[in-house]
């Protein structure tokens, strides 16, 4: 299974709703042997565990999945509009999944 569709499980698995690259792995100053990723997440609220387990367990398993450190940056608890406004104009996404279904439709 490719790492992309191993993203997409766990975005899936942690109620991401849209996942985004941004920062020096989308540039020429990438270093593969010292450059972390930079991600920005929106979350669905979380149903199976709480907000903080969603998080970190995403953080952790995306980090083992690519073997090396990831900052994830939550695009909704994000509250400087600078940084937003600039990590969004570089922004690469990689994974935007559908909505949950409302429980009526379930």
């Amino acid at each position: 299974m490719s790492k992309r569709v191993k993203i997409r499980a766990l975005c899936r698995k942690y109620a991401v709703k849209r996942l985004r690259l941004f920062g020096s792995a989308l540039r020429d100053d990438w270093d593969p042997d010292a450059s972390d990723f930079d991600f920005l997440a929106e979350f669905e609220p979380p149903v199976r565990m709480n907000a903080f387990d969603q998080f970190m367990g995403f953080v952790l398993e995306i980090e083992a999945l690519l073997g090396r450190r990831v900052d994830v940056v939550d695009w909704n608890a994000a509250k400087n509009p600078f940084f937003k406004r600039h990590a969004e104009s570089q922004a690469k996404d990689i994974y935007a999944g559908l909505r949950r279904l409302p429980r009526s439709m379930t």
